[in-house]
């Protein structure tokens, strides 16, 4: 997304080509990108929105990813292996 319609660009791991792409965006010749569509600080009040009408009232309750139930209260990506 913020590829195809931001700023960013995918360079690779080549150092050369890194430094050469940050050089230019240091230097204001990176490409304009434009404001991605619902990029607008209301995504919560949509999911909400959705999850209201989409899931039925008194239905279990699910874990969340800091839920104690689930051990550390850390997500997945914060676990250590």
């Amino acid at each position: 997304m913020t590829v195809t319609e931001g700023t960013n660009q995918i360079v690779g791991q080549d150092p050369v080509r890194i430094v050469a792409a940050a050089r230019e965006v240091l230097a204001g010749k990176s490409h304009t990108g434009r404001v991605p569509r619902f990029w607008d600080g209301h995504a919560a009040e949509r999911i909400i929105a959705v999850l209201l009408r989409e899931v039925p009232q008194g239905s279990e309750r699910l874990p969340l990813p800091s839920d104690p139930a689930l051990g550390t209260g850390k997500t997945a990506r914060h676990r250590r292996l």
